[in-house]
C-alpha cells in the first residue's frame, strides 16, 4: 500500500473534518468474497459509475448496502421474536 502524498493527506483531513461538524460517521463494511464474486462487483461497480458516475454511484452503493443491512437486522430480529427496527 503506497503512502499519501501531503496534498492526499490535507484533502483526507479536511473531508474528515466536514464529517465530523455535520455529524456523519463513516461505516466499515465487511464482505469475504471469492474471485468471482469480486469480479462481478467490479463489473456491477463500472456499470453503476457508467451511468451516474462515481460520486452517485457510491451514493447508490451505499443506499443498497444499507438497505441490505436492515433485511439482514429485521431477519435476525423475526428469528429472535423482535419485531422490526422502524
Amino acid at each position: 500500500m503506497s503512502e499519501l502524498s501531503e496534498d492526499e493527506k490535507k484533502v483526507f483531513l479536511a473531508a474528515t473534518e466536514r464529517r465530523k461538524a455535520a455529524g456523519i460517521r463513516l461505516k466499515r463494511i465487511v464482505l469475504q468474497a471469492d474471485a468471482h464474486q469480486v469480479e462481478d462487483f467490479n463489473i456491477l461497480w463500472e456499470s453503476f459509475v457508467e451511468r451516474w458516475g462515481k460520486r452517485e454511484a457510491l451514493n447508490h452503493l451505499i443506499l443498497i448496502m444499507a438497505r441490505v443491512e436492515a433485511r439482514l437486522r429485521d431477519g435476525e430480529n423475526a428469528k429472535q421474536g423482535r419485531k422490526p427496527e422502524a
